[in-house]
């Protein structure tokens, strides 16, 4: 999240797109991407930034000031271009202050423990089994970044580990994720186990490399991330990248390594996790690949529980799903999604655009044909693995709408952009309805881990799928011919949102934003007509004075965080700015912007005018 202009100086002699790109950007406030996520209240209001909301999907904020750096593959720009389009807040978009207030995840799943019987007692051994066995079935399941009978073993006996150990430090981020997971925590107070972790961190933690070491950073790095510090956890992840090289990680151990084949399998586990969370972690903000494939040679894990060695000394792949089973899977498609991000998301043109987006569709669906038919949605596998199965073809989906986009912005004629937006917003469609599906019909499967995961990839294709309609309203001008359907995944994505607001505290934030999604699918399909509300929106979004805010403010309530879209004060005719950008610290987008390339042209009339 830093930029290469993060001076903010001007240079007279920029071509007119990454002017305009500049002038947009200058209206955000602090645009040093500065940032403050202190656990510490004093730390945090010691900062010009403390009034900032924290947001680990990079897509609920659409404020620039204190969220770091944002790149072309994040959702945070298109949330700030789609904004100008979005009418005022209403009642029926917003919660109410007291439902502000609740802990959305007190009750998630029936597995909840009040605030008080864990805060009472950080040591309390019945609760700490509980948050453990929340991990593992609910994270390391997915992400087997631990051995589970290990940890078990050394749990036992940690009472005789040194104070030193940075084991420790693992244990206490297992357990602040363990209660992330089972919705026990307060979302108003950080974790007390996650400070017992913090306080262990001292430097002398960096004076040795080790698997534990990795192990602890990557954990905490994720945790962070999802609670809402993702500029924190990024750091934490460049600490786990580090150790994990200077271990050797990235490469296979030599034949002359004494090592069992238990311990290269766990090592090729560590490498995969954090190759997977680093990658994502860089597509979700948009910020550069530190990790370049051609810089390892590790193989892919088995498919096999850890301890699982023959007689021969061998392991060798299971039939049916394991705990390394949604890592392999996953790993595969990260591999394409490097490919897609380096070559089709970041690059500043593609003259071959349609041979690289043919290449790369083609790439996903060998993935998805190759899969073992455990992870075939059609087949019957163990409950706790329905949910890490269906996160990985969540990944797939949003991925091939990151692609199109992508493949959308290359391009020059509108013919050509318009039929990649409809392959574009059918997927997102079709992502939506998948997420909706899967939540009505396994609501006792979503924990809070599950639960962030729907809410996330469900924004990015509502974001995806409102941004196309804007686009087809403003190519061939003909609302209404597919306003049902337009409605229908609208609502379903809206209902969806709403639904998990009792399970992560996300969805709150996310919910009022599809909300006012919906109300611009709706007026640019022709469902509805421009009525007084909408009109309202465009006056207070450009037609007005900049210095008039007045009108503005009247139709926001004054609870409105900086989360709300409805808060930004964009010019109309800036809000799609161009988008071909040469260099990172100008392009403040997300996964969705691209599409808007070649649209700075356009005008308000062009979509507010007769229908």
């Amino acid at each position: 999240m830093y930029s290469n202009h993060a001076n903010g100086g001007e240079n007279p002699q920029q071509p007119a797109h990454k002017a305009h790109a500049a002038d947009h950007n200058a209206g955000e406030g602090n645009a040093d991407y500065e940032w403050n996520e202190a656990s510490d209240h004093e730390a945090r209001e010691q900062s010009s930034d403390s009034d900032h909301a924290r947001d680990g999907m990079a897509a609920l904020t659409s404020r620039n000031a204190g969220s770091g750096y944002l790149g072309t593959s994040s959702g945070h720009e298109l949330l700030q271009s789609v904004s100008s389009f979005l009418p005022p807040a209403t009642g029926a978009g917003r919660r109410s202050k007291s439902a502000a207030q609740e802990t959305p995840n007190s009750n998630a799943s029936g597995h909840g423990l009040p605030p008080s019987s864990y805060a009472s007692s950080l040591s309390a051994s019945s609760i700490q089994e509980v948050l453990i066995s929340a991990y593992f079935t609910r994270y390391n399941s997915s992400y087997p970044i631990l051995n589970e009978k290990s940890f078990r073993d050394q749990c036992a006996s940690r009472k005789s580990l040194p104070r030193s150990s940075s084991w420790h430090i693992t244990y206490y981020a297992v357990l602040a994720m363990g209660e992330w997971l089972s919705g026990s925590g307060a979302d108003d107070s950080p974790s007390l186990y996650y400070e017992a972790a913090r306080s262990l961190l001292k430097p002398e933690v960096l004076e040795s490399g080790s698997i534990n070491n990795v192990q602890a950073f990557l954990i905490l790095g994720n945790y962070l991330q999802k609670t809402d510090r993702p500029n924190t956890g990024y750091n934490y992840l460049g600490i786990a990248l580090r150790l994990a090289m200077g271990i050797g990680l990235h490469r296979e151990l030599p034949s002359t390594s004494t090592a069992g084949p238990s311990k290269r399998h766990r090592r090729r586990i560590l490498f995969w996790v954090l190759y997977c969370f680093d990658s994502w972690f860089n597509i979700t903000t948009g910020r550069p690949s530190l990790l370049s494939d051609a810089t390892f040679d590790v193989r892919m894990p088995h498919n096999a529980e850890e301890g699982s060695v023959d007689e021969a000394g061998r392991m060798s792949d299971a039939a049916a799903p394991t705990t390394c089973s949604v890592i392999i899977a996953l790993a595969r498609l990260t591999k394409i999604a490097n490919k897609v991000y380096n070559e089709l998301i970041c690059a500043g043109s593609c003259p071959d655009v349609d041979h690289q987006t043919v290449v790369m569709e083609h790439m996903i669906q060998n993935w998805q044909a190759a899969l073992p038919a455990y992870m075939t949605m059609t087949h019957h596998v163990p409950s706790w693995f329905v949910g890490p199965r269906q996160t990985v073809y969540w990944k797939s989906a949003n991925l091939r709408i990151l692609l199109l986009l992508s493949s959308q912005r290359h391009r020059t004629d509108d013919f050509e952009k318009l039929a990649v937006g409809s392959r574009c917003q059918s997927v997102a469609a079709s992502s939506i309805n998948d997420i909706a599906t899967f939540c009505d019909q396994y609501p006792d499967h979503l924990h809070s881990g599950l639960a962030w995961y729907a809410v996330y990839f469900t924004l990015q294709a509502m974001l995806s799928f409102t941004s196309q309609c804007v686009y087809r309203r403003r190519i061939d001008q003909q609302p209404g011919a597919d306003a049902q359907y337009y409605e229908h995944t609208a609502s379903q994505a809206v209902n969806c949102i709403e639904g998990l607001q009792a399970k992560n505290a996300a969805a709150g934030r996310a919910y009022r934003i599809v909300h006012r999604l919906r109300d611009v699918v709706r007026q640019t399909s022709g469902a509805i007509p421009l009525d007084a509300s909408l009109q309202a929106g465009v006056n207070a979004y450009g037609v007005q004075g900049a210095g008039d805010e007045r009108a503005l403010q009247q139709n926001l309530d004054p609870q409105d965080p900086p989360t709300d879209p409805g808060s930004i004060p964009l010019d109309f005719h800036q809000a799609i700015p161009n988008l071909v950008l040469a260099e990172w610290g100008n392009a403040a987008d997300l996964s969705l912007l691209p599409f808007f390339t070649g649209m700075d042209d356009f005008e308000a009339g062009d979509l507010y005018g007769a229908v």
